[in-house]
């Protein structure tokens, strides 16, 4: 066997073995599988050009599992502690939609617990939130909540706000009340719970966590599956292009300046 086919036998022997270690890397690290999300809407994009740090449309997120509520920090809870998550406060969540039958990944915005003797929900988490940046029920109390809940000051929001109409929620969920997490996509003005997305997110709907992003190249999934490309922003398609050209281009590039010292040297 020449020089020329052993070198082509071990590339094709490297780049399996190399995408096979990365995924068990993934998956140990996860503890799910798959452990990636291909991105497939733009409702968790900050804008109409997409940014490393944000979730838009065409990447691959990474998921990490989770057990229970106490793995997940929200929205509320994060502006007390300073925890942060691509661009906002909270983690962002897979969870499974039984109304839309597929996983939805958003924001965490706050936890809600039901309470059936007064049909109404507390928030404990806002007890600690300065109170210039929310208001319930038209003060400042955190239980015994039937109205509304409205967080202020959201930076990515287009008004600025996120608010929470617990009237609906209510009303939605019908004879089966129950506590859980308000959901949203950071690029939404509703949040999912009075969009027709979900009801309130048990932690039995959850998949897990949304841990690291590989932008751009989710891109390849969306064209294969048939999604199209319009939602994907303009810089993301211009940005995977160019990843793409290093990738494939840099290894020939060396190859050949290595091929053409060998040569020169003889």
């Amino acid at each position: 066997m020449n020089k020329e086919n052993k070198s082509t036998l071990k590339a094709i022997i490297t780049i399996p073995a190399v995408i096979i270690v990365i995924f068990v890397a993934l998956f140990a690290y996860s503890g799910i599988w798959p452990p990636l999300v291909v991105v497939d809407s733009e409702s968790m994009q900050h804008g109409d050009q997409s940014s490393i740090g944000t979730i838009d449309t065409g990447d691959i997120v990474i998921i990490k599992e989770t057990n229970s509520f106490e793995d997940i920090t929200t929205y509320a809870e994060g502006l007390s502690t300073g925890h942060k998550t691509y661009s906002g406060y909270g983690d962002v969540i897979v969870y499974n939609s039984e109304y839309l039958n597929k996983s939805i990944i958003h924001r965490a915005i706050i936890k809600l617990e039901y309470d059936e003797l007064t049909n109404s929900f507390s928030a404990p988490s806002l007890k600690d939130i300065n109170e210039n940046l929310w208001e319930a029920d038209g003060g400042h109390s955190y239980s015994n909540l039937k109205d509304e809940i409205v967080l202020k000051n959201v930076p990515y929001t287009k008004d600025g706000e996120i608010k929470i109409n617990l009237k609906n929620i209510l009303y939605d969920m019908g004879s089966s009340p129950h506590s859980g997490i308000v959901t949203m996509g950071d690029g939404n003005t509703r949040v999912d719970q009075n969009s027709g997305i979900s009801d309130l997110v048990e932690e039995k709907d959850i998949t897990g966590k949304a841990r690291g992003e590989i932008p751009w190249f989710g891109i390849v999934n969306l064209i294969a599956n048939g999604h199209g490309l319009s939602s994907v922003p303009q810089n993301s398609k211009t940005d995977f292009v160019i990843a793409l050209i290093l990738i494939i281009g840099v290894p020939i590039g060396l190859s050949e300046i290595i091929d053409y010292r060998k040569k020169k040297k003889d």
